[in-house]
């Protein structure tokens, strides 16, 4: 239906300049960018529609130390402040249309990180990476809607977030062509204004009844990587695993009627590991071969114990050849298997597995203009291509986004 379909129209005009200055080993950089926003989103029924006007400022600053020889800067030293304003009114979904409004706000925030890094060479292949970064953020909401309907909730806030991210990496180059890596870093992620306001009432049926304030705090983790990326003849490989142990997790949720909104979760920890392989098996013929496997799981949760977190695979895996079958022709194809899809913390319900097929080609008419042709989806398989993260997932909630079925695109690339 029309009333369902989301929509969005945006209008941005940006602007920037960076400036850069060498004395011998010592760089400096500068910038400044400004962004003007008009967009208006339309969700479905239950979330209304979204509109906001305002506009952004980001000012940068760096210091690097990089002697000569050194492939990393010494000593590098940054500042970042980006700040903004919106004005944000919100709308009921009237069959596709803007209808009354029910909210207005105006939104102020400001992000503001230093950082202090060093690489430090330890003589022969290795060499360590120590670093401290601070964030201070502010996020402000002036309710304008309550003093004007007379019954709305007062959704104002002034919230401050501070916290600080150290590091400690150490890099081994035992050849030119190989790298390997080990870090452990804590990071600091604050909540935006979007996960701190958002509707609240609504049905599949019916519009959203309000607006609502949530009171999140800043995400935290501790993270251990070690990773080792390099090639050797005709394989390269890239290989990268680790370990999360993450406070006050941010966590993307709807209600059974599609309303987003974010919570945070006491303590969950995500396992990774990523691994890439390429090999050229003749001057003609390239395949590609990717693996990623992840494991996101509550901690010893008061509610949802060690259940999987909503939204991530387990596994997901892809194979892509590429031939060049001659000087203009050529032809390339993938599989993908991507593994089931819990649908809420719950783990009450889960998209299933699918395995999808692609296949495509190209032909150069000459050094300009190329033809090009795909295949998505070859066995036209029926699966969802994403999902809609819930909690506690409902009988007759919409939890799944299908995917797209058997498609051919032609096209035609110019270059000029």
């Amino acid at each position: 239906m029309v009333r369902d379909l989301p929509q969005r129209d945006t209008t941005q005009t940006r602007i920037g300049t960076r400036t850069s200055l060498e004395r011998g080993a010592h760089r400096f950089d500068a910038g400044l960018s400004l962004a003007k926003t008009e967009d208006a989103f339309t969700f479905p029924i239950a979330h209304g529609v979204r509109v906001t006007k305002g506009w952004d400022a980001n000012l940068m600053g760096r210091y690097a130390y990089s002697p000569e020889g050194a492939d990393l800067p010494l000593i590098e030293a940054t500042l970042n402040h980006a700040f903004g304003q919106a004005d944000r009114d919100y709308y009921y979904n009237a069959a596709g249309a803007r209808g009354a409004q029910f909210g207005e706000n105006r939104l102020k925030a400001s992000t503001t990180t230093a950082h202090l890094g060093a690489n430090l060479p330890l003589g022969g292949a290795f060499l360590i990476a120590p670093s401290l970064s601070y964030t201070h953020a502010t996020r402000e909401n002036t309710e304008l809607w309550a003093a004007r309907a007379g019954t709305a909730a007062d959704t104002g806030h002034d919230r401050t977030y501070s916290g600080r991210s150290p590091a400690l990496a150490l890099r081994w180059t035992p050849a030119q062509d190989q790298t390997a890596w080990i870090s452990l870093a804590r990071s600091f992620d604050a909540p935006t204004s979007d996960d701190l306001l958002s509707p609240v009432g609504g049905t599949v049926n019916s519009n959203p009844t309000g607006l609502r304030a949530t009171d999140v705090a800043a995400q935290r983790a501790r993270t251990l990587e070690i990773g080792w990326r390099g090639s050797r003849g005709a394989f390269g490989w890239d290989a990268v695993a680790y370990h999360s142990q993450i406070e006050n997790e941010l966590l993307q949720l709807n209600t059974s009627s599609g309303v987003p909104y974010v919570s945070n979760a006491d303590r969950t920890v995500h396992d990774g590991l990523e691994l890439g392989l390429t090999a050229r098996f003749r001057p003609d013929l390239r395949g590609r071969l990717a693996w990623t496997w992840q494991d996101f799981h509550f901690d010893d949760d008061a509610t949802r114990g060690d259940n999987s977190l909503a939204g991530a695979p387990r596994n997901l895996i892809k194979a892509r050849l590429d031939w060049q079958a001659s000087e203009r022709l050529a032809l390339t194809g993938s599989v993908t298997w991507r593994d089931e899809i819990w649908v809420d913390n719950a783990n009450t319900a889960k998209a299933d597995a699918v395995t999808l097929l692609d296949l495509g080609a190209s032909y150069a008419l000459n050094d300009r203009v190329t033809l090009v042709a795909d295949l998505t989806n070859l066995t036209d398989e029926h699966y969802a291509a994403a999902i809609v993260a819930a909690d506690t997932a409902l009988a007759n909630g919409a939890s799944y986004l299908p995917g797209e079925g058997r498609a051919a695109y032609v096209g035609v690339k110019m270059a000029f």
